[in-house]
């Protein structure tokens, strides 16, 4: 039921009603194709009164150094794993989720940057990491009564935000230069999404929305699976 959906993203309310591992995968999935399906409406719009016009570049951005067979396993099952890990872990509030989450999150964010400090050796990369890792915990650690009580009387504000960080850590992934409405419309893509994901953790549990998002990865990837095959 999508009035669900809503629920969470306007009052941050999930019933914990369960229904079975196979009744609960057909929810998942069915209200996975209604967001798609919402989505192609949308492209559809936009395409009809001529806004999808594009100077023929991709929307998406590649990365022809790596083999297509990495990028496949990476695309439709590391990075849904780690990006749960990291955004939808910690939606449930306890120690060791928060400890995990920094963790993935520190590690998620080394290696999006690390291209942009080329100069630094790879053994004072991984110190500066490890020590800032160990700060964070330590803080947690010292401050997680604080910290647990400032997220679950602000639960609703900080769904919205980690959701949104989730959109914008994927701004590189999309080409902004051309011509086009479709970068933007899959960024919103994007956040449709991890606010859907958002929703499957909190309401059927954190394996299901690694479920979902492996099987979204995996059905973007149709055409990287088709070329690999030929």
């Amino acid at each position: 039921n999508m009035d669900e959906v809503i629920q969470v993203l306007f009052k941050g309310k999930f019933s914990q009603e369960n229904y079975g591992f196979f009744i609960n995968t057909k929810i998942v999935l069915m209200n996975y194709f209604k967001v798609l399906f919402s989505y192609m409406i949308l492209v559809i719009l936009f395409a009809y009164f001529g806004l999808m016009e594009s100077d023929k570049s991709p929307s998406l951005k590649g990365d022809g150094e790596i083999p297509l067979y990495f990028q496949l396993i990476f695309i439709c099952l590391v990075a849904p794993i780690v990006e749960e890990l990291v955004f939808r872990l910690p939606l449930e509030i306890s120690k060791i989720n928060i400890y995990v989450s920094v963790f993935f999150l520190y590690l998620f964010l080394f290696f999006m940057t690390k291209k942009h400090h080329p100069d630094i050796g790879n053994l004072l990369k991984y110190s500066i990491y490890f020590v800032v890792l160990f700060v964070s915990w330590g803080v947690i650690y010292l401050k997680y009564d604080s910290i647990s009580s400032i997220l679950q009387n602000n639960f609703l504000p900080y769904l919205h935000l980690i959701t949104i960080f989730f959109c914008l850590v994927h701004y590189g992934n999309f080409n902004f230069s051309i011509k086009s409405i479709a970068p933007y419309l899959l960024m919103f893509l994007m956040l449709m999404n991890g606010y859907y994901f958002a929703y499957t953790r909190l309401r059927f549990g954190f394996s299901y929305a690694v479920f979902i998002h492996i099987f979204h990865n995996t059905l973007i990837s149709i055409p990287l699976i088709v070329k690999i095959l030929k």
